[in-house]
């Protein structure tokens, strides 16, 4: 019976240990705001999936670029679970096609995983065709009426065929977007905006996207500002 520890400890010593790995998936690996106003802000959420046997840890975050923010409430998560990320862009007067890559530090790895934010900053948004949208940003806002749920603009189809819209995101705890799921050729149709009760509550700075294809077959982004601004009476 003496020898029954010593045996103990040299089992524990040729046992293997098991230890966990950690792994990131993120749902959308390109944000692409396509088209969008200088001085305008976009958002888009993604999701980061921890989906290796040891807690996801995010060290740290190099966006590349003053113009973005990855907006996260917390830096860990567990095997399994999964983290809700905005993804936040700041147009300014950054004109023309600009793609950037924000590198995520994490424990799963040496190297950085990389997205890819992408955008196309217009300082005419009405030059844009064969699809205009008045106004290009929708000011979710009245100061005769705070309950107002409801801004409507248009959408303007400058081509001589019609074109199909696809709905790619919005913020549905702000706000809804009802679209037409087409516009005839030649013809203005309204879009609406419709404000959730969080939306109603308070401020905020938000967007929402929508595709088409243009003749050649390419599709192509629009992103639509949406700003709400509470008056005092």
């Amino acid at each position: 019976m003496r020898n029954l520890p010593v045996l103990f400890l040299l089992l524990i010593g040729v046992i293997p240990s098991v230890r966990g790995e950690a792994s990131l998936v993120v749902r959308d690996s390109l944000t692409n705001f396509g088209y969008l106003p200088t001085k305008s802000t976009a958002t888009r959420s993604t999701i980061f999936y921890s989906v290796g046997t040891d807690t996801l840890v995010i060290n740290d975050i190099n966006t590349t670029c003053d113009c973005i923010k990855l907006a996260l409430d917390r830096r860990r998560i567990a095997p399994g679970d999964s983290l809700e990320v905005e993804v936040i862009y700041d147009s300014e007067l950054n004109v023309g096609i600009k793609d950037r890559y924000p590198y995520i530090y994490t424990n799963a790895r040496k190297e950085p995983y990389r997205i890819a934010v992408k955008t196309i900053t217009a300082a005419d948004m009405y030059s844009i065709k064969p699809i205009t949208v008045k106004p290009f940003r929708v000011l979710a806002s009245d100061p005769k009426d705070h309950y107002n749920l409801r801004f409507r603009f248009e959408m303007i189809n400058t081509g001589t065929a019609p074109v199909p819209l696809t709905l790619l995101y919005n913020d549905s705890e702000f706000f809804a977007v009802r679209l037409p799921d087409e516009i005839p050729a030649g013809a203005t149709v309204t879009g609406e905006v419709v404000l959730t009760p969080e939306g109603v509550r308070q401020e905020f700075a938000k967007s929402f996207t929508f595709e088409y294809h243009e003749n050649s077959g390419q599709k192509v982004s629009h992103t639509v500002p949406v700003l709400r601004r509470i008056y005092k009476k």
